[in-house]
Parts: C-alpha cells; structure tokens; sequence
C-alpha cells in the first residue's frame, strides 16, 4: 500500500513503472501513457476513494 503522505513526480512515477531504473525514464513513460488498463483503474479509483 502507498504511505499517507506528499509524493514527488518522480517518486510517483517509480512506483508507476517499478521496473524502470532511472527516475528521468519514469516520468517518460508516465507522461506517454494515454490508456490504463482495468487493474490501473481499479486502484486509481480505490486511491482515490471513488465508487
């Protein structure tokens, strides 16, 4: 689970992309990415609390 606290870009994106090694890399391929698939969904919505 994510800790309840602020998150950088770059700590967001590692986490989004955990098998990317370089931070400059992650925010890349945060910022390309124009689909989510079911599971991305799911647990943006859980996060974020939404129904």
């Amino acid at each position: 689970m994510i800790e309840d606290r602020e998150y950088l870009k770059r700590d967001l994106a590692r986490i989004y992309t955990p098998h990317t090694r370089q931070a400059k890399s992650a925010m890349k391929k945060l910022r390309e990415d124009n689909y989510y698939t079911a599971r991305q969904v799911r647990l943006i919505a859980e996060y974020l609390c939404i129904d």
